[in-house]
């Protein structure tokens, strides 16, 4: 038996050689790269889906919704719509797809509501109830929002819903929300930092105000995990920068408030010398906090203390009357809570003291 050797000889697939326009490939045309000698051959076109990189609050949408290649702005990123929270890609870019919408999540069903632009389940809210808001009087009416995560901003509508014993304490705005959706303005102006902020999807603005102050007194840098607060400096000259909120304006929905309450001293910098800090720690003020993302910004803007407005419980005066009708002793009780009597009895000739009881005030 004769063994018949055959050489076959080897070809490459069809279809790995992969052209590009305006190319020209002098060896090309041959039927291992065509996959026929004769005839008609056909190149069908290749293509790699291009990734955009989408900031939060917004979202990349379904590539078949899109009219043109630009017809969104930050790369091609939609704003996230009400309802919704976008986190952004992060790290890892979002790849174009034709079949879906990706990095935009519908807000729980507990939660429905969401302004644009959001960015977390935490900015999902639902409309709040009177049984929200406490000491609220029969009937009342309440206004604010009511987030996920047991995040109640529910506040009486007005000074006028509070229930007897109460009074109406007004909100204190979270600077920190209204910064993480606005780019600030920062200009320096006779020894202060002035700080426009504006929250374009809340229709909220603010101007802030912080100061300076250089002491003897250390803490720890506002870059780092604890930061250090005080409410006084012990002094105004040495190599220890601090800042501090000293007022602020906010206008929300074409209305306008002032606070003037400062807020506590925060640690900004050891400046290595008191001349230096008397000279930078102002601009280390602005530059720490409104330039550089990677610092803690949060301390200073959330140092006002925000808090929706509330219904607070009385603080009554008692006069402990003598025996003459003059006041014997004086305490003070929180409406609502227990009342503590003073600590020594009055004394009257030929009687034994039993106790004291409240009379309805006098009308005149």
């Amino acid at each position: 038996m004769l063994a018949i050797i055959v050489a076959i000889p080897a070809f490459a697939a069809v279809g790995d050689d992969n052209f590009t326009a305006n190319q020209t490939d002098v060896s090309s045309c041959a039927i291992n790269v065509l996959g026929v000698d004769e005839n008609t051959a056909n190149a069908e076109a290749t293509w790699q889906a291009l990734t955009y990189s989408c900031p939060a609050g917004t979202y990349l949408p379904d590539g078949d919704t899109w009219d043109t290649d630009n017809q969104y702005t930050n790369n091609n990123c939609a704003t996230c719509p009400t309802g919704s929270y976008c986190a952004g890609s992060g790290s890892t870019p979002f790849t174009y797809s034709e079949s879906a919408d990706q990095g935009i999540t519908a807000c729980p069903s507990g939660y429905p509501n969401s302004s644009a632009h959001s960015s977390a389940e935490s900015s999902c809210y639902r409309t709040c109830a009177a049984s929200d808001v406490a000491h609220l009087k029969s009937g009342g009416t309440v206004s604010g929002r009511y987030y996920s995560g047991n995040n109640n901003q529910c506040e009486p509508a007005d000074a006028q819903q509070c229930a007897g014993g109460y009074h109406y304490v007004a909100s204190v705005p979270d600077l920190w929300s209204i910064y993480q959706n606005a780019i600030p303005t920062v200009e320096y102006m006779d020894g202060r930092l002035i700080v426009g902020i504006s929250d374009n999807y809340e229709n909220v603005s603010a101007t802030l105000v912080f100061q300076s102050q250089c002491s003897t007194q250390s803490g720890t840098a506002i870059d780092s995990a604890n930061v250090t607060t005080l409410s006084t400096l012990p002094d105004s000259a040495g190599q220890y920068c601090w800042c501090q909120l000293s007022q602020y304006r906010i206008i929300n929905s074409g209305v306008t408030t002032t606070y003037r309450t400062p807020g506590p001293w925060v640690s900004i910098k050891d400046m290595d010398s008191a001349a230096t800090c008397a000279s930078g720690c102002l601009y280390m003020c602005g530059g720490n906090n409104f330039t550089d993302p990677a610092l803690a910004r949060e301390r200073l803007f959330r140092s006002n203390n925000p808090a929706p407005a509330s219904c607070t419980a009385n603080t009554i005066t008692l006069n402990w009357k003598d025996a003459t009708g003059e006041t014997h002793a004086t305490t003070q009780c929180t409406y609502g809570e227990g009342i503590t009597t003073p600590t020594t009895a009055p004394t009257k000739r030929g009687h034994t003291f039993t106790g004291w009881r409240f009379v309805a005030p006098s009308n005149n």
